[in-house]
């Protein structure tokens, strides 16, 4: 069986310098898109915490109003 002689790469300098431009390049187009994601996301999360705040509010005020009634009347025992 005749074998052939193994295959080699040969590596310029000019090589191995646009390997690491496409990564320097690669790695900024990645930060750009998660500074956008984080930018997007930061103003959906204010959103939502704008709409838990105003809930967690009217909660408060649904419970200072409820302290009038007894807790015989809130579970619904009824004593006669």
């Amino acid at each position: 069986m005749l074998r052939r002689e193994a295959t080699t790469i040969k590596l310029s300098p000019e090589d191995i310098l646009e390997y690491d431009d496409s990564i320097q390049k690669s790695d900024k187009q990645q930060q750009q898109q998660q500074q956008q994601q984080n930018s997007e996301d930061f103003g959906s999360n204010s959103i939502l915490q704008e709409q838990f705040m105003n809930n967690s509010n009217e909660f408060v005020k649904e419970g200072t109003s409820n302290k009038s009634v007894s807790r015989n009347d809130r579970i619904g025992v009824q004593r006669n």
